[in-house]
């Protein structure tokens, strides 16, 4: 260890160094501290994520019933519709840059589930359609429709229990 020399001393003699033990001066110490300044802080919440569109809200509840409507035949002709309406307002939406990003790539898929399950099941049912055997107009009125006429041996109509009936199926009263 070194000893230290005040910065007041006088180098310009040399002396040999003593065996005493070195002597350390203090700093001066002023007589008041300095001011403490204390920085206000502010903790601010960060700004929340801006709320997504209604319209994107309600193209994905429209796109969960188009889908769910797509199987049912004639219903999903409207799906179908639905289904392509709520893919144009997810692409619009996108493409806007809207808030509610997911929501508007929910719809569009969807909307492309549900035309795509609406388009298979229209072409289904007009394929079983096109190819079911028609009835013609002579097979259609032989096709008895309601109970069976029943007769009497000479011809006349009668009931279940074999009693004679009118024209419009009321008992006869001898």
């Amino acid at each position: 260890m070194h000893p230290v020399v005040p910065a007041d001393a006088d180098l310009s003699t040399t002396t040999a160094p003593t065996a005493s033990p070195p002597t350390t001066t203090a700093p001066a110490l002023t007589a008041t501290p300095p001011p403490m300044t204390t920085v206000p802080t502010t903790t601010t919440a960060p700004a929340p994520a801006p709320a997504p569109s209604g319209v994107l809200v309600a193209a994905v509840v429209v796109g969960a019933g188009a889908v769910l409507t797509s199987v049912i035949p004639l219903m999903n002709v409207l799906s179908l519709l639905g289904g392509l309406g709520v893919v144009v307002v997810g692409v619009l939406a996108l493409r806007r840059g809207a808030p509610g990003r997911g929501l508007a790539v929910a719809a569009i898929v969807l909307g492309a589930l549900a035309v795509a399950v609406a388009t298979a099941v229209l072409l289904v049912v007009g394929a079983l359609f096109i190819t079911s055997e028609r009835i013609s107009v002579d097979e259609f009125e032989s096709v008895p429709f309601g109970p069976e006429e029943l007769v009497d041996e000479r011809g006349e109509p009668v009931d279940e229990r074999g009693e004679p009936v009118d024209q419009d199926g009321v008992v006869v009263l001898p």
